[in-house]
């Protein structure tokens, strides 16, 4: 028997098939995990998270504040520096308060950053200034920064300071560039006091006779561009002595100063050249030390004359 369906037949079929189908809900994906950061092996992966302001003050600040201290770390090739966009992009709220420490110290170690540098703008303003008998000057831009280092695997804060940045010219814009350009001797002084680089004594190289007395000019040492070490840094010098803890029977280095020098000459990447600072005073004992005992003397680089304190004013 033939049978034949009518219209309102199919159409009831082709309702009760659709309304059989299974709708299977779509899955999210979960966002990549941020790789790791590949870099030079023998340098110490550092993050420089993107700075934020206290409320009431461009953001602009801080823009451009954190990308001069980026420069600087880059500046100093002591270090892989992790981008910022690695972090991705900070909410329009988030820019306005403190970082969360416990957030990015656990996006930082995904990256395998060593440490983490934060910024914070507590105070910004430009506006024109006068001298003490008010005549006009020009603009004078001042902003205040909180900074932090902080050790990505303990979380711990290694170091915390609030400086005052200051640039002055005949325009706004100026007065602001010069602000921002005197933060990569900031930088370089932070790096100095914070990740102070160690290096060993390769050869003497000049002596002079004072007082009948043969003294020590002038040495190369163990480092050289490819550290970030340039002609007019200072390096600090070190006799070290050993001792024992009693209480946990580890032996112990003991730093005890000997002079200053100042790097005359960068030889190679990894090679400078430094004369004494008052050979008079120092020369006969590091030419001494430097000829008999070679391995116990530590040449610190400090990148400045006189630590005072962590930016050096």
């Amino acid at each position: 028997m033939l049978v034949i369906s009518t219209g309102h037949q199919c159409l009831a079929q082709a309702k009760s098939k659709k309304t059989s189908l299974q709708v299977v809900p779509k899955t999210i994906p979960p966002p990549p995990e941020p790789s790791k950061i590949l870099g030079d092996p023998s340098k110490d992966n550092i993050a420089i998270y993107p700075f934020t302001s206290a409320t009431g003050f461009d953001y602009g600040y801080a823009e451009s504040v954190g990308n001069a201290v980026e420069a600087g770390f880059v500046r100093s090739s002591r270090f892989n520096v992790v981008e910022r966009n690695r972090f991705g992009a900070i909410k329009a709220e988030e820019r306005f308060k403190e970082v969360n420490t416990d957030n990015i110290v656990k996006i930082a170690a995904k990256l395998g950053a060593k440490y983490i540098i934060t910024g914070h703008i507590t105070g910004a303003s430009t506006a024109e200034y006068y001298s003490s008998d008010h005549k006009y000057l020009g603009y004078q831009t001042t902003i205040n920064v909180a900074f932090k280092i902080i050790e990505v695997e303990s979380s711990l804060i290694k170091a915390s300071e609030s400086i005052n940045i200051v640039g002055q010219a005949a325009t706004s814009p100026i007065s602001k560039g010069n602000a921002y350009a005197s933060l990569d001797g900031i930088t370089r002084t932070l790096i100095a006091n914070y990740f102070p680089q160690q290096f060993k004594f390769m050869s003497i190289g000049t002596t002079e006779v004072k007082k009948k007395v043969p003294v020590l000019t002038t040495f190369k040492f163990w480092g050289g561009s490819d550290n970030g070490i340039k002609v007019g840094d200072v390096v600090q010098l070190y006799y070290l002595t050993y001792v024992v803890n009693p209480a946990t029977n580890k032996k112990i280095a003991e730093k005890n100063s000997i002079g200053f020098a100042t790097i005359n000459a960068i030889n190679s990447g990894s090679t400078s050249t430094c004369e004494v600072y008052k050979p008079q005073k120092y020369g006969e004992q590091l030419l001494n030390l430097f000829t008999n005992t070679p391995d116990l003397v530590l040449i610190e680089y400090s990148g400045h004359d006189r630590p005072r304190n962590i930016f050096g004013f």
